[in-house]
């Protein structure tokens, strides 16, 4: 590729990635379209999109989350990782989605200081965790709810587990993904196939962060012949229901 006005040759490399950078911004006036319900055809994404993911009346659990937040940050300040923390946005958009299939078993790969799994836990009381995170992550913040969590050091065992304890319900599974290792990186990947196969819904956390994140959204956008995509460039969930034609949607949160 070459420069019209001056004829040098432009790397393709540093221009798609300066592209990339600049996408989030330029498709700002798209998303906050369709955030609204502009252009989404879909009844079951036009009511997802507005009651779920974009949905801007209080819940009860807005307080409760404001202050896991805050302590969440504070812990993660003192190992360096108040950027690994979840936004208060996407926080509050994590716990619309959970109240909305209202499972009573979920599985996490990874959580930084435990914060997704405890916002995950405010909707049901009765509701069950396996939480895979490595040796040296805290989770610190599952005080509150350390009785309904199994934490395990092996993603393989996490999500046998889970399996079972969904097998007998013949409930979805329902997945949330926050901050994977890279070590934890392929045993993830068929952990997401497995859950699309059965029609789960995958909840996407800090994508951007790390690469092993963002090459598992990808996988699991390719993988998936039926369902949706929402979200934005750090947040998404997908709905994995072989009912729903294959369309991604772009969103502001």
């Amino acid at each position: 590729m070459r420069c019209r006005r001056c004829g040098e040759e432009i790397n393709q490399h540093l221009f798609a990635e300066v592209l990339s950078r600049f996408s989030p911004y330029l498709s700002y006036f798209g998303r906050l379209r369709r955030s609204r319900g502009f252009g989404v055809h879909s009844p079951f994404a036009f009511r997802f999109v507005l009651d779920v993911m974009c949905q801007k009346h209080p819940y009860y659990a807005y307080e409760a989350i404001a202050h896991l937040h805050l302590y969440a940050v504070r812990l993660a300040k003192h190992k360096a990782w108040s950027h690994r923390v979840l936004p208060m946005s996407e926080a509050k958009a994590l716990f619309r989605v959970i109240n909305y299939y209202n499972p009573q078993h979920i599985l996490h790969i990874g959580s930084t200081a435990g914060f997704t799994v405890a916002v995950s836990a405010l909707p049901s009381s009765k509701s069950r965790h396996w939480l895979y995170v490595p040796a040296h992550e805290s989770t610190d913040m599952l005080t509150s709810c350390a009785e309904r969590v199994t934490r395990e050091r092996d993603l393989a065992s996490a999500a046998e587990h889970f399996a079972q304890a969904i097998a007998s319900t013949g409930a979805v599974p329902v997945v949330v993904i926050d901050m994977l290792d890279s070590e934890a990186e392929a045993q993830a990947e068929a952990v997401v196939r497995n859950a699309i196969d059965r029609r789960g819904v995958i909840v996407f956390c800090n994508i951007h962060h790390r690469g092993a994140s963002q090459r598992l959204c990808t996988v699991a956008k390719q993988y998936a012949q039926r369902g949706m995509w929402f979200g934005n460039y750090s947040f998404g969930v997908l709905v994995a229901n072989p009912k729903l034609p294959r369309q991604d949607f772009m969103l502001r949160l």
